[in-house]
């Protein structure tokens, strides 16, 4: 771009900046893509026809205690429009209302205001579920599960653990630390102890941006999908 005036996106806003003189700045190209018309459609078909794993359905039961990890406030994961489909799915089947947890996975992140939070999940979510927020470093609410091969300690959310369906709502995107965010990022460090999270990402220092971002094999990932693996995550919806 020539112009030096440029529009960016901060927070939930965007606004205008001037870069100075002798600073280009270049935009990357947006292949087009055919957008969802049936939302609901889709996701009901995804949540019987996973990649991988068992379908939803094969997964829970009547007395299931399920909490649902959403990623917070820094992502644009559309988890309001999400929630009501999935949480319906897991209704049908018998699951009362009460055995039904949201947790924000904030990693090291702050708490979100009230506003941000029903930004995240929507206000009717908001107001009939238990909403709880994860806090990387309220070592009393979190279980040591041993080391990874590696020797990173393993310290995650035990409210979490104890649930007997343990589901994540992310989304997937080029990320410096990891490579990629979604899948085990919704663990490690969405739900992890600072420990764990320091040595994860201490980890990726240790490489240069061109090593990491972008590639699905990589050291950080490879890692946080170990912290993942010993925890009881049964089902993830990665957008």
């Amino acid at each position: 771009m020539k112009n030096n005036r440029i529009k960016i996106r901060y927070g939930y806003e965007w606004i205008e900046i001037d870069l100075p003189k002798g600073i280009d700045f270049y935009e990357a190209k947006i292949e087009e893509f055919k957008s969802i018309d049936n939302m609901e459609y889709a996701i009901k078909e995804k949540l019987i026809k996973p990649i991988g794993i068992e379908n939803l359905n094969d997964i829970i039961d009547s007395n299931s205690k399920v909490v649902i990890l959403v990623d917070d406030y820094t992502r644009a994961t559309p988890a309001y429009k999400i929630l009501p489909i999935l949480i319906n799915e897991i209704e049908n089947k018998g699951v009362k209302k009460e055995n039904i947890e949201i947790m924000f996975a904030l990693g090291t992140h702050r708490k979100p205001t009230i506003e941000e939070a029903i930004g995240k999940i929507g206000e009717k979510i908001y107001k009939e579920y238990s909403i709880l927020y994860h806090d990387f470093r309220d070592y009393k609410n979190l279980k040591y599960l041993g080391k990874t091969r590696l020797g990173t300690p393993i310290y995650i959310n035990e409210k979490a653990l104890q649930a007997d369906l343990l589901i994540g709502i992310g989304m997937i995107a080029p990320h410096r630390v990891c490579g990629f965010s979604g899948g085990s990022s919704i663990i490690q460090p969405g739900i992890s102890g600072e420990e764990t999270t320091f040595y994860t990402h201490w980890l990726s220092a240790q490489y240069s941006g061109i090593e990491i971002l972008g590639k699905i094999d990589n050291p950080v990932k490879n890692e946080m999908n170990d912290v993942a693996s010993k925890t009881n995550l049964k089902f993830i919806i990665n957008v």
